[in-house]
């Protein structure tokens, strides 16, 4: 790796980091208790530790994030707490990747992804001027900070161009991660297989949600045709356009896995009969051996 690209890395990588501490110490200010801020920092570590492990967690209850928002009374849930748990899991994995600045190789990935964040990051940046002038701030860095630092998990209306576009860089974190983690096939598989698990388990949700509201209007035989194709939920998270495409991808997941093992099924047979033959072969050998 050249000088150059090595000297891009480290500086890609220090502000990757700086932010995700900052947007954590915004997290750390939110009213949790201290078995939620212990399960968050329990995360955070085996991520630090294992982040392929952590990986396959988050794949399969980063899905179901609105449930366990509830289940934990969280202060916040749904992309919210998604978004938390992206920045736990990406945070201490970007701090580890300091010992492979010098010896990471760049790829084509990579640098697609530099580019799609340095267009993410041009759009916001086009809308900061506007938004310390609606709150009478003139310093556009001082705004930044303290919304970074305090407030981000509000989410305020007035910083909504920005909350949108950090969910994208966060995105962009967790495929950079995924990509290195999983980079092994049985791996990738593993985390694959755990997403969609996990889009079964937010799947499963909807229809029993369907079906409550179905319920409470009457009869099911009256009821629940007319439920079932007439309104669009997401138990989730509130943007159901985007739940649907979600829900398409795991379906592509799934039937991408299916494949995949089938393939290896049929590999597998093929490696069984040429061993049967070479089996054969080798006492049929040996008999005419016996024979002579």
């Amino acid at each position: 790796m050249t000088a150059a690209a090595t000297g891009l890395r480290a500086v890609l990588w220090a502000i990757a980091l700086a932010l995700g501490l900052l947007l954590l110490s915004s997290l750390v200010r939110q009213p949790l208790t201290w078995p939620q801020s212990a399960a968050l920092a329990a995360f955070g570590l085996l991520a630090a530790l294992r982040p392929a492990d952590a990986l396959l967690l988050f794949a399969a209850f980063g899905p179901i994030a609105g449930v366990l928002g509830a289940v934990f009374d969280l202060p916040f849930g749904g992309t919210r707490l998604l978004e938390a748990l992206v920045l736990v899991l990406l945070v201490p994995w970007l701090a580890a990747q300091v010992r492979w600045l010098r010896s990471a190789r760049w790829r084509p990935l990579d640098w697609a992804l530099v580019a799609f964040a340095a267009v993410v990051t041009a759009s916001a940046a086009a809308h900061l001027q506007a938004i310390a002038l609606s709150l009478g701030e003139e310093s556009v860095s001082r705004t930044l900070w303290e919304h970074f630092s305090t407030t981000y998990f509000d989410h305020p209306p007035v910083f909504d161009v920005i909350s949108q576009s950090m969910l994208l860089l966060e995105g962009i974190g967790l495929c950079a991660m995924a990509s290195r983690v999983a980079a092994d096939p049985l791996r990738a598989r593993g985390v694959a297989a755990m997403a969609v698990a996990g889009a079964a388990a937010a799947a499963v949700m909807n229809v029993y949600r369907l079906f409550e509201i179905a319920l409470r209007r009457g009869p099911l035989t009256e009821t629940l045709a007319e439920t079932f194709t007439t309104l669009r939920i997401n138990t989730q998270f509130s943007d159901v356009n985007a739940a649907g495409s979600y829900f398409a991808l795991a379906v592509v997941g799934r039937k991408i896995l299916a494949a995949d093992e089938i393939r290896e099924s049929i590999a597998q047979r093929g490696r069984e009969r040429r061993q049967a033959f070479r089996g054969v072969d080798g006492r049929v050998a040996l008999q005419r051996r016996v024979g002579d």
